[in-house]
């Protein structure tokens, strides 16, 4: 929560985070807070997270809010109750849970992933990155037949830090709904 209210309010995360807000920045923290509280958001950031415990917290809060969206930060830490033969079955059958949530519920499930470090000289994503992807388990390759969306994110200044070039290129690498491709924004800085 409080790298949100750090983002919101513009107040550096440290910060926020040692409770060291000077005097001219209170009016907004607390300004940042009141607008953040009336948002229907709920985090749970507690481990073990399973698409049976996301089903179970669906069905505390879904009678009484509405929930548009659920963000799985990361597919690679979560479990599962049931057993498969290896990681690479467990992840896909994670995604296949994953949507299945997603349409019974009509809302949408985001799911950040690793990205496999395919060594190359353009470091631009590409599908195999999304497809092949990093886990401190070793790799999985991931059946992306479920997913409607992927996008890979990249960052020069990342990789070349020298680069004055800031900016986020979003690579939209399947889309079901629409067009793939590349959307540069510079509106959206690197959080």
């Amino acid at each position: 929560m409080n790298r949100i209210i750090a983002k919101e309010s513009k107040i550096p995360l440290m910060r926020v985070n040692s409770g060291e807000i000077i005097k001219d920045e209170w009016e907004n923290f607390v300004n940042t807070i009141g607008r953040i509280s009336i948002c229907n958001l709920f985090i749970d950031d507690s481990t073990g997270a399973t698409p049976e415990k996301i089903k179970s917290e669906l069905d505390i809060f879904a009678p009484t809010k509405k929930i548009d969206i659920i963000i799985v930060d990361y597919l690679q830490l979560m479990n599962t109750d049931k057993k498969y033969r290896t990681r690479s079955e467990t992840i896909n059958n994670l995604l296949v849970e994953l949507k299945q949530i997603a349409v019974h519920n009509n809302l949408v499930v985001l799911v950040l992933s690793q990205l496999n470090r395919i060594v190359r000289d353009d470091k631009r994503p590409q599908i195999c990155d999304v497809m092949l992807s990093d886990s401190s388990r070793g790799a999985t390759l991931l059946n992306l037949e479920c997913v409607d969306t992927a996008i890979a994110l990249y960052r020069e200044k990342y990789y070349e830090v020298s680069s004055l070039n800031d900016k986020i290129e979003y690579h939209i690498v399947k889309n079901n709904n629409g067009r793939t491709g590349v959307v540069i924004d510079d509106r959206l800085p690197f959080i």
